[in-house]
């Protein structure tokens, strides 16, 4: 039974009153084979730099560069 669909998450995101078109634009098309920018930059940011290593365990949380590991 697929209980989620396209219409059921804008759904949710009309009763938060989220901007449901900002939101489209960010994720980009789900069926394009294509790099979101969004989460390239983000995946890169996990990505050790200096003194800090890696995200690689999850929950993380890095604030000023500094890891917090849940």
């Amino acid at each position: 039974e697929k209980k989620y669909s396209k219409d059921c998450a804008e759904d949710v995101m009309k009763s938060l009153d989220l901007p449901i078109d900002k939101i489209k634009k960010c994720i980009g098309d789900p069926e394009a084979d294509v790099e979101n920018e969004v989460l390239k930059i983000e995946q890169t940011a996990q990505i050790g730099g200096g003194s800090r290593g890696d995200v690689t365990i999850l929950p993380t949380l890095v604030l000023n560069n500094v890891q917090y590991r849940g």
